[in-house]
This record gives C-alpha cells, structure tokens and sequence, in this order.
C-alpha cells in the first residue's frame, strides 16, 4: 500500500517501506556547516594561490628554455657560417699551394743548381750541405710572407 503524501510541511516519502521526513531547522547544525566552510574556503583559496604559483613557474621555465633554444640556434648559424668561410679559405689556400708548386720547377731555379752536384748524365748526384742554409732561410722568409697574407684574408673572412 503506497505511503499517503501530505502537502504541509512534513510529508512521507513514496516506496515499499515509508518514512517520514522531517525537514526542520537545526540553530547548531547550521552553525557547524558553516563554521565548516569557512575553514574549507581558506585551503581551496590557498590551493588556488599555489596552483597559480605552480603555473607561473613553469611559464617562466618554458621562457627561459625557449631563450636558451634561440641563443644556442644563432651560435650553431655563427659558427656553421664561419665553418663555411673557413673551408673556403682552406679551399683557396690549398688551389694556390697547387698552383705555386705546378709553376715552380726546381731545375730552372739557378740556387738550387749551385746545391745540388750533378753526375755526368745530368741526374743529382749529391747535395751540397754548406750551401743549403741560405736558401733555407729565404724560402722560410718567403713562406712566412704567404702565411701573414693568408691569415689576413682569413681575419677579413671572418669578420
């Protein structure tokens, strides 16, 4: 038998095993819900405060990697630039170096005739060591000049 439904203020509820209930104001409990929000406001606000701590740390942190990302990228362009610079300065050199040692025949160099003893076929027989030291050091004073003249040219591609 289904449970009689009053329209006042305390009414039962409908089911197999009927109950009252009774909605009537308790001073106390209310007082406690409240006095226990109160103190469950103060955490969620402090939670709050922490998560959008936590939130603009991490901002930061992307920034600052972000920053070092870009720095690094323009040293890797700087130095893949003067990579290429350099290889070719080194090209350069190295096509002179060919050049200079295909036009230089050392028969026609009248010095090194005086150096080096020939037999009677016109094959080096035998080098002079007394006469070498000179020319040692004029070649050395030659190489010198074309080394000051490549690292200028070096300075001038890199800057």
């Amino acid at each position: 038998m289904p449970a009689r439904k009053s329209y006042g203020y305390n009414y039962y509820e409908s089911g197999s095993a009927a109950r009252k209930i009774d909605y009537t104001y308790d001073e106390k409990k209310a007082r406690r819900k409240n006095v226990n929000k109160k103190a469950k406001a103060q955490p969620k606000s402090k939670a709050k405060a922490s998560s959008v701590i936590m939130i603009v740390c991490v901002f930061t942190m992307a920034l600052v990697l972000v920053y070092r990302y870009n720095i690094i990228n323009e040293k890797n362009l700087k130095s893949q630039s003067l990579a290429s610079d350099l290889t070719k300065a080194e090209s350069a050199l190295v096509t002179s170096q060919i050049d200079v040692e295909q036009n230089t025949d050392l028969n026609e160099i009248e010095a090194f005739k005086t150096v080096v003893n020939y037999n009677d076929e016109g094959l080096p027989e035998s080098i002079a060591y007394d006469r070498m030291a000179s020319l040692l050091v004029l070649a050395l004073q030659e190489i010198k000049v074309s080394i000051n003249s490549i690292n200028q040219r070096l300075d001038a591609l890199e800057a």
